[in-house]
Parts: structure tokens; C-alpha cells; sequence
């Protein structure tokens, strides 16, 4: 029963961390996703010499990903460092019953982890689906965008760049919704256990009152 739990445990470790290191890949990519847009755009404004035109608005939504990819790395930053050290620590155990004591102090610190960062996980849930679906339909305007202007005027350089951005648009936003998904199902497991964990410290303090 102990090795099932703890084997559990390792499994539902190193999936939240592949989870948080996927999180921190789709960020990184909506970061210099904006920034490919928005410089792009701004380039080939300047080269036309009118930079107000219908797509510079793709050039502000580019900057705001950069904004909000800066900002939510930065408001994501304990969750991450936590499960990676939780994961570090984890893979190097120690033996015997050292072992157990070191696996039950990383059970503990990841309820306690998961605990204080509840609120920010339910707002990953939500905004990596939002954003997700954003991609998606950016990344498919530019593909969409590019392949009629091929078809219509022919292939030039700057083709690649838009078809590249709206790939890489696409992969992120499908990352999103990844992530998005997985976080709401270990929310799931990990609201229940905690629901467990209160009822069982009612109990214990109900007991300890009426000694």
C-alpha cells in the first residue's frame, strides 16, 4: 500500500511538472510570438511608409501577449519554483526509512504548494483556455491571410514570416488548451483531497475538545 502511494505520487509529480514546464513553453512562445508580430508589422509599416493601417492591430495585440506573457510569469514564478524543487528533490531521494520520511515531508509540501496557489491555478484554468482559443484563431487569420495573398500576388519572403508566426500561433494556443485541461483535472483530484483533509482535521479537532 505504502510503495502504491508513493509511486502514485511520483507519477502525479513529474505530470504536474511537465504540466507547469509546458505552462512556461506556451507563455515563452506567446511572449515571442507578440514580439514577431508586432516588430513584423511595424517593419513593414515603416518600409510602406503608412504604419496605421488595418493590421497594426495585430501589432497592439502582439504587444499586449508580450504584456500578458511577462506578467503572468511573473505571477506564476512560486508555483514554479515550487514544484521544481518539490520534483528535484524527489528524484534523488535518500534510502530506508530516511526515504520514507523525505517522501511523506514532499507529499506534505506539495498539498501545502498546491494549497496556497489554488486561486492561481483556477486562473490558469480559465485564461489558458481564453488564450488558447486566441491563438488559435490569430495563428489561422495569418495562415489564412498569407496563403490568399500567395494565391493572389505570389510567393514572397515576407510569406514565411506570417505563415511561420501563424504556426507557431496555432502550436501555442493548442498548448493552451493543453494545459488548461490537465490543470482542471488535477484541480479536481487535489479539491478533493482537501476536502478529505478538512473533514478528517474537523474529526481530529471534535476529539481533542472533548478530551
Amino acid at each position: 500500500m505504502k510503495n502504491k502511494t508513493e509511486n502514485k505520487f511520483r507519477s502525479e509529480l513529474r505530470s504536474f511538472f511537465g504540466l507547469i514546464m509546458l505552462n512556461m513553453l506556451a507563455v515563452f512562445g506567446a511572449i515571442g510570438l507578440g514580439i514577431a508580430v508586432s516588430v513584423t508589422i511595424l517593419i513593414q509599416g515603416a518600409r510602406s511608409g503608412d504604419i496605421f493601417t488595418p493590421s497594426s492591430a495585430l501589432a497592439l495585440l502582439g504587444a499586449a501577449a508580450v504584456a500578458c506573457g511577462a506578467y503572468w510569469l511573473i505571477q506564476s514564478f512560486d508555483l514554479t519554483k515550487g514544484v521544481t524543487n518539490i520534483y528535484n528533490a524527489n528524484r534523488h531521494p535518500p534510502k530506508g526509512e530516511a526515504g520514507d520520511v523525505a517522501i511523506t515531508a514532499l507529499m506534505i509540501k506539495m498539498t501545502a504548494l498546491y494549497r496556497g496557489n489554488r486561486p492561481l491555478i483556477a486562473r490558469m484554468k480559465v485564461l489558458g483556455a481564453i488564450s488558447g482559443v486566441l491563438l488559435i484563431l490569430l495563428g489561422g487569420f495569418l495562415i489564412i491571410a498569407e496563403l490568399d495573398a500567395i494565391q493572389s500576388s505570389g510567393f514572397v519572403l515576407d510569406n514565411i514570416d506570417h505563415l511561420i508566426n501563424g504556426g507557431i500561433a496555432v502550436a501555442v494556443g493548442v498548448a493552451g488548451l493543453i494545459t488548461a485541461r490537465y490543470f482542471s483535472l488535477y484541480s479536481k483530484v487535489w479539491d478533493a483531497r482537501m476536502e478529505e483533509a478538512a473533514k478528517i482535521e474537523d474529526v481530529l479537532r471534535q476529539k481533542l475538545e472533548g478530551i
